[in-house]
Parts: C-alpha cells; structure tokens; sequence
C-alpha cells in the first residue's frame, strides 16, 4: 500500500471506528481535499473542503488577533450534529461531521491521534498525488 492508498484507508477507517462520525475529509493547504471516507462525491468533498478552510481561517485569525495562542480545534454545534476541523502539522487539516450524539472528547481525542499520523505521511509528494487522484474522481 503506498502512502496516498493509506491515507484514504486511515480516513475510511476513521469514519468507520469512531462512534457517530457521518464523513471525514482531509484537506489540503490550500483548501483541496486530499482524502475523503466513502459515499462523499467529489462536489460534496470540495464543498466540506472550502467550508473547513474557512472555518480554519477564521480560527486561526482570531487567534491571533486576541493573543489567544495557537488553534486546537474548531468545533460547531449543529441542531442535528457537529463538526470538527483540526490541524495537521504539514498545515493541511482534517474535518468530520457527525451526529448529534457523538461524544466530543472522543471525537477530539481520535482526530488528534489521525492527524499525528497523517502528518506523517503528508510529504510534498503525497499531497501531490492525493491532489491528482481527487481530480480524476468524478
């Protein structure tokens, strides 16, 4: 399994472990889905993808407007559901949405082990191929 084929597996497995998780995606720097888990379409992917971005920014702005320190996570709290963004430290990020029972310690928690290891796997040169491969998804 090459490194992009294991960043898709760790999301889809993501989604399927993690109690209450709908859809996940990792996003890239500048703001193109590199990963997504399964049953989310390329329009859906590219639509989460500019949302967490955005969301990001706006975190990130924030903080450091007000001298808050370094963004954790970014978290909104639907009427039927969640959703979470998180850092990875290649400066691409993962957002997940989920239920309205999710548990949001757990959900912290396990984004933060994905994105230690999808940091480790996100070189130039998987992102790249990540980019590529969502291009010729349809």
């Amino acid at each position: 399994m090459n490194a992009a084929d294991n960043l898709n597996w760790l999301v889809g497995r993501f989604v399927q472990q993690v109690a209450a998780v709908r859809q996940a995606v990792v996003v890239s720097s500048d703001g193109l889905p590199l990963a997504v888990s399964d049953g989310v379409d390329r329009e859906a992917s590219e639509r989460l993808s500019a949302v967490a971005s955005g969301m990001i920014g706006l975190a990130y702005g924030s903080a450091g407007r007000f001298g808050a320190g370094a963004v954790q996570n970014v978290i909104i709290e639907m009427e039927n559901g969640w959703m979470f963004v998180t850092g990875i430290r290649d400066g691409s990020l993962m957002c997940v949405v989920t239920t309205k029972h999710a548990d949001i310690g757990t959900i912290g928690y396990e984004m933060a082990v994905f994105a230690e290891r999808a940091g480790e796997v996100l070189t130039p040169e998987v992102r790249e191929e990540l980019k590529c491969l969502m291009l010729s998804r349809g």
